[in-house]
């Protein structure tokens, strides 16, 4: 048999110098991947949870504009047909127009604001806003406009 113009003398396998640089090549591809996987997913959470605030207020509007009201809970929503389910955040990591947040489900939820009538998200341990985080809040929230 001829390799690269050379006969092969009974070589079977691969070197064990070989291996290593097939290894080491290989460590280095998951070492850059993983951390855009994890970001991905990240951005993926972001994504949903300003696409869930924007349907709700979307689902209040509808709401006020068929009863002559707005919606004080998630059932009236529900019930009127313009939401399937009340929406839940995913608990983790997210990154939200470049800054990165952690979000516990179960600290964080979804409310309707009887004053402003929106959609916000109240966060056990601060706000979610733009800017970052405001620590020290018991329950604080941020609407949809905040991630513009």
């Amino acid at each position: 048999m001829v390799i690269f113009g050379k006969k092969s003398k009974g070589r079977k396998g691969f070197t064990l110098v070989e291996l290593m640089v097939v290894v080491a090549i290989l460590g280095i591809l998951a070492a850059v991947a993983v951390p855009r996987f994890s970001d991905a997913s990240a951005n993926s959470r972001g994504s949903k949870i300003v696409a869930d605030l924007r349907t709700i207020d979307s689902a209040i509007s509808l709401y006020s504009a068929q009863n002559g009201t707005y919606p004080t809970t998630f059932s009236q929503l529900t019930d009127a047909d313009l939401l399937a389910a009340e929406p839940k955040p995913q608990s983790g990591n997210i990154i939200i127009n470049g800054k990165s947040y952690t979000v516990d489900s179960k600290t964080t939820q979804y409310v309707i604001d009887t004053t402003t009538h929106r959609a916000t998200i109240a966060v056990g341990k601060g706000e979610i806003t733009k800017t970052g985080i405001t620590e020290g809040a018991a329950i604080a929230s941020a609407t949809a406009d905040s991630f513009n």
